[in-house]
């Protein structure tokens, strides 16, 4: 045989070899589930999936995931009310004991939240950090009023500049708590902010430079001479968290269900688009910021006025239009600090009979998506 000859027959005998392998990867298939002890020595079910799982469910799994699919990633089963993962391994879920070093060893000081009223309610599930830490309130909206509170925004913002209007949201308030965890001295602080829509004017401040009403500090930041903040959002990230510090991790919360009754998708692409950049740009780099998408919402619990405003449909379009701007950014912008999270939307399909009211689901859903985001935060 001729060294040409050879040499093909080489080539041929490698692509053979290369398709085998693919094949049998894809021969390992689910066949039900493995039970496993847990951390109490209780017996709990973890499906083995049908692809081998090499990584770790990360934050940058989740991102690359992302990236090279254009989706936020929500491959996976719910088992004994615990979702597992498919293409990446979550091995256990974070015990008490594993939490608090987690922190500690990340050096996460603070934990900023920013949503509507669903945002509420993962704060009450983050509060409770896996039974790992107790939390003492330091300062709460009221939960009584529609409108902002200026004295929760002061210090660090003089009251004096703070312009409010009345919020959609009932019973949304923002709140900030201090964590320690047990037997411990170091602490974490975890705040929620109250956001309607990706673009709004509840909250925002009015400073006159004739009057002297320019803030100094703000000046000092931004470089701008007498800077004032006509939206929510630019209150919160370049006046509010600018001056009492920002956190080392935010977290959004898509706000669907209330853009359904606003805006068209082509209006929340432009101000998605706005606030991703207004985030991106005023946020220090070394803070990680994670989106989560929007579940569904069950339209048979929904008053029959709402069934059509806040479908399905509209939330999925809504987010295919963020999916596409946080790619946007992350690709041709190269922030580096912005993680899509899991699919939330994907996720929420087969356990709709938590749902409530039509949107907000009971207890058990928002405990295991923060036991989730611990989880992720922590495999790093």
């Amino acid at each position: 045989m001729s060294a040409v000859g050879y040499q093909q027959s080489i080539r041929f005998l490698g692509g053979i070899c290369i398709v085998l392998l693919v094949v049998m990867l894809d021969l390992i298939y689910f066949n039900g589930s493995t039970p496993q002890l847990n951390r109490k020595g209780m017996n709990v079910t973890v499906p083995q999936f049908k692809k081998y799982q090499a990584r770790v469910c990360s934050l940058d799994f989740l991102r690359n995931y992302f990236v090279k699919t254009g989706r936020f990633f929500g491959g996976g089963k719910w088992v004994n009310d615990k979702w597992w993962p498919k293409d990446c391994m979550m091995p256990k879920y974070l015990s008490p004991e594993q939490l608090a070093p987690c922190l500690v060893k990340k050096n996460i000081k603070k934990i900023g939240q920013v949503g509507d009223s669903q945002s509420m309610r993962y704060m009450a599930a983050i509060k409770r950090g896996e039974n790992a830490y107790s939390c003492k309130l330091l300062k709460s909206e009221s939960t009584m009023s529609r409108s902002p509170a200026p004295s929760y925004f002061s210090p660090p913002l003089d009251p004096k500049s703070i312009r409010v209007a009345s919020r959609d949201c009932s019973g949304c308030a923002g709140q900030l708590v201090r964590c320690t965890p047990q037997g411990s001295t170091e602490t974490t602080d975890i705040e929620v902010l109250i956001t309607e829509y990706t673009k709004d004017h509840e909250i925002s401040t009015k400073r006159n430079a004739w009057k002297h009403e320019c803030d100094d500090r703000l000046k000092n930041i931004s470089g701008i001479f007498c800077q004032e903040s006509m939206t929510t959002q630019e209150v919160y990230f370049r006046e509010y968290w600018a001056l009492s510090g920002y956190p080392d991790v935010i977290i959004i919360y898509a706000v669907h269900a209330h853009e359904a009754q606003k805006r068209r998708p082509s209006d929340f692409r432009r101000d998605f688009t706005w606030f991703i950049d207004l985030v991106v740009s005023v946020v220090p780099k070394t803070t990680k910021i994670l989106y989560w998408n929007s579940p569904q919402v069950n339209s048979a619990k929904q008053p029959v006025f709402w069934r059509n405003i806040t479908a399905n449909t509209y939330i999925s379009q809504l987010n295919a239009v963020s999916a596409s701007v946080i790619k946007k950014f992350i690709i041709e912008k190269k922030v580096n600090n912005l993680y899509p999270m899991f699919d939330l939307y994907g996720i929420s399909r087969d356990v709709m009979k938590w749902i409530v009211d039509g949107v907000h689901f009971s207890g058990p859903w928002y405990n295991q998506i923060i036991t989730l985001f611990w989880t992720t935060l922590c495999a790093d």
